[in-house]
Formats: structure tokens, sequence, C-alpha cells
């Protein structure tokens, strides 16, 4: 579950520049002065004149603050220019408090919505280090939120960056620092939210972070955070990005986050403000359940009146995260819905039931059925299969699955596998392919299994003396489509079959 911080929602004050120029100009013709004019302002940016560095930087700054028209080409043209990313990291770290400012501010819009821009930032030599500095040193308190800002957008965007950012151990003791001081609300704020940001993206950067004592010990102190509501929901939701971790869960287990964190939560969660914190803290929970009798607590609570509405609620989610949709102002990826959404098929059969009521089998062929658009995602497909095997053991879901012919679905995603017919895998990506069909075709053998067995025995030579071999082809048929076809709920709406 990720937000992009978008800094210009926090900025109402800034011209926007050449609005004009873009219209009277043809885009080449204006792509090609908008490089010009910032090759310029990056030697500008390293001048040794205090005036010229900060007129260089607030013009960057103007340009990143376009509006929707110029600020992608302003963000592409910025990024591509040797010497202005650095430029302004240069500023960053030697201007005065309005150049920082300025320089924080371009450098968080240039990493907003931006994978690129995102994995570049972080690459610039001593870049991390910078960022730490202005956090702890700024006089401007607006330059050490847009710094925070930086950091989260490229951790959001961008998995190597992430990687990158919490590697540096000057800038993640820096943002520890910000979030437990407690001088300004949003400043503290938007720190928390830039490092459950870098939780969110990898498995590498996950488990550096939880192996961090004060960055984990920072993260937990705000899960428990009851005087803060934004913050106690920032920690729940690093916890949650770190328990999707196979190397950061083994530690969280250790640090007894789900008997002293996120349980008690639950217990005292009655408020409709803790809807989105019941589910985060739900995943969690389920992700971290490692014994049998973690699963037995857990499945106890997910057959209670909440327990259920939070499981449709995490269904609910998928089905956003397949279309781009939002839900209490917070996007997911599909990946940090499957995950859990796995786990809790895993380790809890009772919940099928509530799952199959909100679509879960709709949302997985759309998974399926997407694939082929979205960007590859190995692993986010691999949990579909095992998710969708694990729905194989009740009978409902199985005639849901070959009622939408879910079968058609995985078979597009066979040909996507096929190095020779669809993606380009690296070798690493093919063993999980292997893993993926293999899962796929066995979802696909129980599909049939039942009725394939069904049509033998009315089979001259495979029936033998099955007494099937009695029943009218006809009729055989229809008993066919309503045990394997048909939902239960379908039966006494659709007369016809009975007529």
């Amino acid at each position: 579950m990720n937000l992009d911080i978008h800094p210009a929602v926090q900025e109402g004050d800034d011209m926007v520049l050449d609005e004009d120029d873009a219209a009277d100009f043809p885009f080449q013709d204006y792509r090609a002065r908008a490089l010009a004019t910032i090759s310029q302002l990056a030697r500008d940016l390293v001048s040794d004149d205090d005036r010229q560095t900060q007129h260089a930087a607030s013009r960057l700054k103007d340009m990143v603050l376009s509006t929707n028209q110029l600020q992608r080409l302003h963000q592409d043209c910025i990024g591509e220019i040797d010497g202005a990313l650095t430029g302004l990291i240069f500023a960053a770290r030697n201007g005065n408090a309005t150049t920082q400012y300025h320089a924080c501010l371009t450098l968080a819009q240039l990493a907003w919505s931006h994978d690129q821009n995102s994995f570049r930032i972080p690459e610039v030599p001593g870049a991390p280090d910078v960022l730490a500095a202005v956090l702890l040193t700024a006089t401007n308190d607006r330059a050490k939120e847009y710094a925070a800002v930086t950091v989260g957008n490229c951790g959001a965007n961008s998995s190597a960056a992430a990687e990158k950012l919490v590697q540096s151990e000057n800038l993640m003791a820096a943002l520890a620092s910000v979030i437990r001081q407690r001088q300004s609300a949003r400043l503290q704020e938007t720190a928390a939210l830039a490092l459950k940001n870098c939780c969110s993206n990898g498995e590498p950067t996950a488990f550096t972070v939880a192996r961090n004592q004060e960055l984990l010990s920072t993260i937990l102190d705000l899960a428990r955070n009851e005087d803060n509501l934004r913050l106690q929901s920032m920690g729940l939701g690093a916890i949650n990005c770190l328990s999707r971790s196979y190397r950061a869960a083994p530690i969280l287990r250790r640090s007894n986050v789900v008997e002293d964190v996120l349980w008690p939560f639950l217990a005292a969660a009655v408020d409709d403000r803790h809807e989105l914190m019941v589910l985060t803290i739900t995943c969690a929970i389920v992700n971290l359940s490692a014994s049998q009798e973690d699963e037995q607590v857990f499945a106890q609570w997910a057959g209670s009146k909440a327990g259920m509405k939070c499981v449709g609620d995490l269904v609910h989610c998928l089905g956003l995260a397949l279309n781009d949709g939002r839900w209490q102002n917070v996007s997911f990826s599909v990946h940090s819905v499957m995950y859990p959404l796995h786990n809790l098929l895993r380790t809890c059969p009772h919940a099928d039931h509530v799952l199959l009521e909100n679509n879960v089998v709709e949302h997985l062929d759309q998974l399926f059925r997407d694939a082929v658009h979205a960007t590859r995602d190995m692993e986010t497909l691999e949990l579909g299969v095992k998710a969708t095997r694990c729905l194989c053991r009740d009978a409902a879901a199985q005639v849901r699955m070959r009622k939408i012919d879910l079968v058609a679905s995985l078979q597009r995603t066979f040909a996507l596998l096929d190095p020779a017919r669809g993606w380009r895998l690296q070798p690493e990506e093919l063993i999980v392919a292997r893993r993926i069909v293999a899962e796929a075709k066995e979802i696909i053998s129980e599909l049939f299994e039942s009725v394939v067995t069904l049509w033998m025995g009315h089979h001259v030579r495979l029936g033998g003396a099955s007494l099937l071999r009695l029943i009218d082809v006809d009729c055989l048929m229809m008993v066919s489509d309503l045990a394997f076809y048909q939902d239960r709920t379908d039966w006494n709406s659709d007369t016809s079959m009975l007529s």
C-alpha cells in the first residue's frame, strides 16, 4: 500500500512557468528550448554566486510545478540533462535557506510518479547524505519536509532507489530522529510516510529496515502512538510492508509484534476511522502467522462479524488494485493484496465462503486476463495461481471457476510464460514460470477431473457395468451442468433446467 507524495499538493503560492510558450511553439521546438534553458540553469546551480544559485533553483522549481501539460515534459528534461540533478543536490547542501527549500521541492517533484528520476536521484554521489543533512540541520522547515518527500517518492517508485536509500545509515538515522523529535507534526508525518514507503518496495529493502534496530523501534513506537492516528497508521502500514518479506518476518515475530502491537489494536478498534488500519493489521497478522496455534487464533477472529467484514474489504481492495482504484484515499499494488490473500487462503479455509461472496474468483480471473497488459510481475502471478489452487478445495469455488471459464485465462497466461511466444524471461524468471505453469495445470486438472470421471462412467468401454450408462445422454448433460457449472443459488432461479 503506497502513497506517492505529491509536493504540489502542499504548494499553493508558486508561479507556473512558460505556459504560453508551450502553446506558441511546436512540441519539439519547445522541448529543445527547455533543454537549453535547463542546461544553463544546471551550470548556474553550482555557481559561486549565491544569488545565481538561488535564482536557478527557483526557476527549476517553477518548471516542475507547471500544470499537467508541461509538468511531465519538464520532469523528463531535467532528469535527462547531465549535471541538473547533481546541481540540485549541490544547492541543497551548500545553498542558503531559500535555495535549500527550492532545491528540495524540485527534487521531490522530479521524483513524483516518475520511475526514472526516482532511480536517478539517490544515484547522485552523496545524495542520501545531503538529504540527511537537510533533515537534521536545515533552518527552513519546508526544506526539511521536501527532503523527506523526496525520500518517500523515490522509495515508492523505485525498488533500487529504496534499497539505496535504506542502506544510507546517515539518512535512516536522520529520518528516525525527525520522527522521534515531534517538533512539527507535518514534518513528523511526512518523515514517517517516507520511511513507510521505503519499507514497501522490495524484499532487500524490507530486510535492511527490519534488522536496523533503531528503525524497527521507531516503527513500533509509531504503531503504538495512540495520540496521532496518522502516525499510528503509518507505523502499522510499515509493519504490514515488512511482514511481506520472508527475511524480515522472523525478525518481527521475535519482536512479539503480533502479540504486543497488532492484536491489542484489533481488540480496541471500534471506530470507523480505524477501518483501514484494521485491514492493514489483518494483513500483517496473517502474513506473520507461523504456527498452528497462530492460525487457529486468527481463524477464530476471521469468523467474527468484524473479521468477515475485513476479509471482504481485502477482496474489495484486490478489485480496486486491479483497476487502479483507491480505498480511503490509498492506492494498493496488486502484490500488496495478493500476498496476504494467499496466506489467508492457505491458513484459514473457513474464510472461503466470505471470499466467494465478495467475488474473489472473478478478481483472480481478471489478474490472469490482465497479465498481458500489466507490468510483468512473476511473483504476483505465482501468488495468484497458488491462491486459486487453495480455492479449488471448495466445490462452490470450482463451479464459479468453470462458469467464468477461468481455464481460458490460465491458458493465456501459459502463452505469456512461453519464451518462444510470450515474455522474454530472465533465467531466474524461467524458474518461477515453470512453477506457475505446473500449479496452473493442477488447477485445470482439478476443475475437470470430476467432469471427466462422470462422463467416463457413461462410456461404452470405460463405463463397464456403471449404472450411469442407463441414463440418457441429454439427462446426464443436465446432471453434469447442475453439478459442475451451476451455483447452488442458481437452482431455484433457473427453472428451465428442471422443466
